[in-house]
């Protein structure tokens, strides 16, 4: 670890010291990897769902832009209270926001709207970063707003590079594994840390098999995202099967395609679903329907008990 990064860690742990609540008891006495057991009862912390609806609301402030290019903080606030009254209303089991572009100290203050609506509904943190900022930020904003989840876009020591808008492929600078154990542990240790393998829109370069970087994430994080290879795509069921055999216990979930119509094929492997684009209104891609929402959640719910019937 470099004295840059033992250095920040060290400040975190300091400045956790003095505001953060006392750790979970399991997260104080974890030494080492994380446990499939610990992660287990953070998720179950979440929601009493055997099979968990993580409903994805996007900060989009490149979409609310006036003509004179200022952002229209109005529609902004509303547009994301209104898809938290969607998540909450069709029966989500978490408000996941997610950074689309918005800088962070307006994305701090949609977090603080929808938080002081709903206080002590289950929150989901994504600063929307490919390097440590996107763990560090992620739990400073989980300490502050008690989020029960921080989602990282690659797990700790993974490396791999990231496709920008053009197309072209840039390396992400890794997040290493010491600083997020003590970030996490220093700022919010009951919230789950979910980061993905081999994500859409990222290629590995340490040149790992899928199968290889699943094992290699085990004990790293709380929760194992999968995806697609790109947004709105399901991940090929045989890849979602595989991920699950070799996860085991440890909480796992697909982060992009799901929707009522292909949800029968994966519930039984995922414990949550990371889902935006099929729960949109049909007029309005920006906006969450509350009624698809509560379809989905029936149905995974009706799945859930039809495989556990005799």
């Amino acid at each position: 670890m470099s004295r840059l990064r033992l250095a920040l860690a060290s400040t975190l742990v300091a400045a956790a010291c003095h505001s953060a609540p006392p750790p979970a008891p399991a997260a104080a006495s974890a030494s080492g990897p994380i446990s499939a057991e610990a992660a287990r009862q953070k998720l179950k912390a979440i929601s009493p769902n055997e099979k968990q609806l993580w409903v994805v609301v996007h900060i989009r402030a490149n979409k609310t832009q006036k003509p004179d290019g200022s952002v229209d903080e109005a529609k902004l606030f509303a547009d994301a209270l209104a898809n938290a009254d969607a998540v909450v209303q069709g029966g989500g089991d978490m408000i996941v926001l997610i950074n689309s572009r918005t800088e962070m100290p307006l994305y701090e203050r949609v977090i603080a709207a929808v938080r002081e609506k709903y206080p002590e509904f289950p929150l989901g943190i994504s600063a929307l970063d490919y390097g440590p900022k996107n763990l560090t930020e992620g739990f400073r904003l989980a300490q502050q707003f008690k989020a029960q989840m921080v989602w990282c876009e690659t797990v700790p020591d993974e490396r791999m590079e990231f496709e920008e808008d053009d197309g072209r492929y840039t390396p992400a600078e890794v997040i290493p594994l010491d600083l997020a154990i003590q970030t996490q542990r220093a700022l919010r240790p009951e919230a789950i840390h979910a980061a993905g393998v081999h994500m859409k829109y990222t290629r590995p370069l340490d040149g790992k098999t899928f199968e290889q970087a699943m094992s290699a994430a085990l004990g790293k994080v709380d929760a194992i995202n999968i995806t697609g290879p790109k947004t709105a795509v399901l991940a090929d069921v045989e890849r979602v099967r595989t991920a699950r055999r070799i996860a085991g216990s440890y909480p796992m979930g697909l982060a992009s395609g799901v929707s009522v119509e292909n949800i029968a094929e994966v519930v039984e492997l995922i414990d949550y679903a990371i889902v935006g684009t099929s729960l949109k209104m049909d007029q309005d891609p920006l906006r969450t329907d509350v009624a698809k929402v509560r379809t989905l959640r029936e149905k995974m719910t009706t799945l859930s008990r039809a495989a556990k019937a005799p």
